[in-house]
């Protein structure tokens, strides 16, 4: 480390993935001076939209006394990915004509950071019917059989956004079992197209009545008959 008297200057040489120098032994603006030990230098870039992607490497090299021939250069590599999203929706166990069920639904990033808002869409099948959407961030809505949900927060690479759950009512009339695609977008991510990897099967159990029976009391002082 050099001493913040002895640093006259500072400058960032930064190469892409393919080899090829983008910035070019340029000098870094100072923005800070201990007065003591060190000096801070700083320098923006703003990736164009058409870096490549994979490990970049940052050189920086500081130079010493006036005569600026003492220097001292370190390298740090980071990454440059594509945003890729991925949702997932499941539940547990069965569904029960009559009562409400609950699905889990998770959206992952895959990729670099990705900025809100998020947008997941799932057209609910014939038996089901919205109830609500909750989780954090989440504001979710329904016409008809069209659930959307929103949520503005920032993804970091392999990171996800809070689960969603999303709570249907299963009617009475509701099939055996059901079958739903829950989709994702960001006008971010691949052009806003949607993503829409995942199929969740539902098993829906109908209460089976046809055994039960029913006691009758005759208040005459007969016996109880079940019928």
């Amino acid at each position: 480390r050099l001493g913040s008297a002895d640093i006259n200057g500072s400058t960032l040489t930064l190469t892409d993935p393919g080899g090829t120098v983008r910035v070019a032994a340029a000098a870094m603006p100072q923005v800070a001076d201990s007065g003591v030990a060190t000096r801070t230098y700083e320098y923006t870039y703003v990736l164009p939209s058409t870096a490549p992607f994979g490990q970049w490497t940052a050189a920086v090299t500081a130079r010493e006394g006036t005569e600026g021939t003492v220097t001292h250069t370190g390298n740090a590599t980071f990454q440059v990915a594509l945003a890729s999203l991925s949702i997932t929706k499941s539940h547990t166990g069965n569904f029960t004509a009559g009562t409400n069920g609950a699905y889990s639904i998770a959206v992952q990033n895959n990729g670099g950071t990705v900025t809100g808002p998020t947008t997941l869409t799932d057209t609910l099948p014939a038996g089901l019917s919205f109830v609500s959407g909750t989780g954090t961030g989440w504001s979710c809505g329904a016409t008809g059989q069209l659930v959307t949900c929103s949520n503005g927060a920032t993804v970091a690479n392999a990171a996800s956004l809070p689960t969603l759950t999303l709570t249907v009512a299963v009617a009475g009339s509701a099939p055996a079992s059901v079958s739903s695609l829950a989709n994702v977008s960001n006008p971010n991510v691949n052009g806003g197209a949607s993503v829409s990897n995942n199929t969740d099967n539902t098993i829906i159990v109908h209460p089976d009545l046809s055994n039960s029976t029913t006691a009758v009391l005759d208040i005459n002082g007969g016996d109880a008959e079940p019928r």
